[in-house]
């Protein structure tokens, strides 16, 4: 198993206050970070071995290792050796191929019925696109705000922002999750428990 992000994320203080994180309601730029995380765990993978650096060009060529595929000398990334044990290294040595793996076509021509179906869909996507958009401050701005308080030690302040938010969106559960952290950081332990209970 292998879990990568292709980058770092924003997170507590570190949040934007002013976009939203959601792929097509904000500036996602402002949500990336250098620095991700690349984490394997399996048959053939080093279990204590913490590698210092590694890019995202990496991934494939490690996995095609991993496999006892051949590597395309082509590719810019290189094989995460030091992620995996000595004896795989081994009894099966990284190969590499001069040749570039062949691209398939990306499927079939569309049917009548499944064109019109997707251009439907376009007309809902759109509509609920403009419909996003004419909200002033959308939930997760709130609660990114929230999370920035929780992470400074101000409760009371996140608190309130919480608050705010779930009066917009009252069955929100990621809002009363982070108002009862927030109440209970606060002293206000049943409030908190009741929250955590109708999340």
């Amino acid at each position: 198993m292998i879990v990568v992000s292709d980058h770092g994320f924003a997170s507590d203080q570190t949040r934007p206050l002013t976009t939203d994180s959601r792929i097509g309601h904000g500036a996602a730029a402002d949500w990336h970070r250098r620095f991700g995380i690349f984490v394997m765990r399996g048959p053939g993978v080093e279990g204590a071995a913490r590698l210092e650096e590694a890019s995202i060009y990496d991934v494939a060529p490690t996995i095609l290792a991993l496999f006892g595929q051949p590597v395309p000398r082509s590719w810019p990334g290189r094989v995460l050796a030091a992620a995996l044990q000595p004896e795989v290294s081994r009894l099966h040595p990284v190969m590499f191929r001069a040749d570039d793996p062949v691209r398939q076509a990306s499927g079939a021509p569309r049917s009548p019925k499944t064109t019109k179906s997707r251009a439907s869909s376009g007309k809902s996507s759109r509509a609920w696109a403009t419909s996003a958009r004419a909200k002033p401050q959308p939930m997760t701005t709130k609660n990114n705000r929230g999370v920035g308080l929780l992470a400074e030690g101000r409760f009371s302040e996140a608190a309130g922002v919480f608050r705010q938010a779930l009066a917009d969106e009252p069955n929100q559960a990621t809002l009363m999750i982070n108002l009862g952290i927030a109440l209970r950081f606060a002293g206000e332990r049943r409030e908190a428990a009741e929250l955590f209970e109708r999340a």
